[in-house]
């Protein structure tokens, strides 16, 4: 993870340049607490709002992320059907995604009918030992689908490093 003071370059095509210069800058690996990390697809700002939700955000995307402590006996799935419902079918969730890989579960999908009229969204409940995320991923443009997919897919959890700490 690289923190900036400043935006780098003002022309800089992933945004850079036309961050926040009153919130921090994050890019790359992110690690937004706990054992928890993901990959940004370039420079975004970065901060917490009331209720412990952590909004990282670059102009066309928007991350919102919460993070919740494990369940004790409890595997990933369960919390997914929990969180979730039997089912991760229902009307409006296309492109659905489910996968364990890693030693997490990931149950992603795009909705775009939460809010008609609204952003575009990918919503996910990533799951392992280390407790459970959850994350909206809201763009603006369907040019951005992929820069949100793929923060979404490159969730990890690193259960080893923060049991060392």
């Amino acid at each position: 993870m690289r923190w900036f003071r400043q935006p780098a370059e003002s022309g800089d095509p992933m945004g850079r340049g036309r961050l926040n210069p009153e919130f921090p800058v994050v890019q790359g690996r992110f690690e937004p607490g706990g054992p928890w990390s993901f990959t940004l697809p370039g420079a975004f700002n970065v901060r917490v709002d009331p209720g412990n939700t952590m909004v990282v955000w670059r102009p066309g995307v928007t991350v919102f992320l919460t993070i919740w402590n494990p369940s004790p006996d409890v595997s990933g799935r369960d919390v997914i059907r929990q969180v979730d419902g039997p089912s991760p079918v229902r009307p409006g969730r296309e492109q659905i995604e489910e996968v364990e890989e890693g030693g997490i579960v990931r149950l992603a999908f795009r909705n775009d009918l939460v809010h008609e009229g609204g952003p575009l969204r990918v919503l996910a409940l990533v799951t392992g030992p280390g407790g459970h995320a959850e994350l909206t991923v809201c763009f603006d443009d369907e040019a951005d689908a992929s820069a949100a997919w793929s923060i979404v897919r490159s969730v990890r959890q690193d259960v080893q490093d923060e049991e060392a700490h």
